[in-house]
């Protein structure tokens, strides 16, 4: 009898042991994806570049909540007052903006904040389906009126092209770089297309010049848009690693 009692109680204990280690086991795996649900998150993807139709409306990155992003102050940034989006594609890699970045813009915006250039913007994409990339990111130089003399937009073009910043940009790209009069005469040519395209409204509103880095013909390009197109200002970018990225 005594016997049975001490073997019983080691059947159960040997029970109630693997009962437990799978319990701990099953619980671990439980945070463990509880954990890696809270680091994901899906943000708005923003097309550096013009591959737009190849880019989803969203896409899956790091959580802006469950992640500590911090400020140039090194202080951690309150993700709730910023719209977050996920940056496609390499056109901005001359302000340190790459694929796979993750760009914050302050909620709220209104066109008055854009008080200073160059700014980092981002434009709402108005050709885009639903399902296709929704925003655009540029670097702005200047706002101005749609309806100036050619010789205006000469005088603007120059200011840029003098500025310290569009110096920098230059020294950072000069291996594809072709020269200002190449870039005046390809910003004339996109004033007219949108000149012509302005015929067809009675209309007019201010222009916001801006410029990206065109990676198929591996070129600086300005380029114009309405300023009601503006959604906002890029204030800070953070550096994620992806799976994706990774070499």
């Amino acid at each position: 009898m005594n016997d049975f009692i001490f073997w019983a109680g080691i059947i159960l204990a040997i029970i109630f042991l693997l009962i437990y280690i799978f319990g701990e086991r099953k619980t671990r795996r439980n945070v463990r994806s509880i954990h890696e649900e809270l680091s994901k998150e899906v943000l708005p993807t923003v097309s550096a570049g013009s591959h737009y139709k190849d880019i989803p409306a969203k896409k899956e990155s790091v959580s802006t909540t469950f992640n500590a992003f911090r400020n140039s102050a090194g202080l951690r940034l309150d993700t709730d007052e910023y719209n977050a989006y996920l940056v496609q594609g390499n056109s901005m890699q001359y302000c340190d903006i790459h694929t796979g970045d993750i760009v914050f813009s302050p909620k709220g915006f209104r066109v008055d904040d854009l008080n200073k250039f160059p700014s980092i913007i981002i434009l709402k994409n108005n050709e885009a389906t639903s399902e296709q990339c929704q925003y655009k990111i540029r670097r702005a130089w200047k706002i101005c009126q749609d309806n100036l003399s050619e010789p205006k937009y000469d005088d603007i073009l120059k200011e840029i092209m003098e500025s310290s910043e569009y110096i920098i940009l230059k020294e950072k790209a000069r291996d594809i770089y072709e020269s200002d009069d190449e870039m005046l005469k390809e910003f004339k040519r996109k004033l007219d297309i949108y000149i012509n395209e302005r015929k067809t409204s009675d209309t007019t509103e201010n222009i916001v010049i801006s410029s990206t880095y065109n990676v198929d013909d591996k070129k600086i390009k300005f380029s114009i848009h309405r300023i009601s197109s503006i959604m906002g200002m890029v204030k800070y970018v953070a550096s994620v690693t992806h799976p994706q990225n990774k070499k």
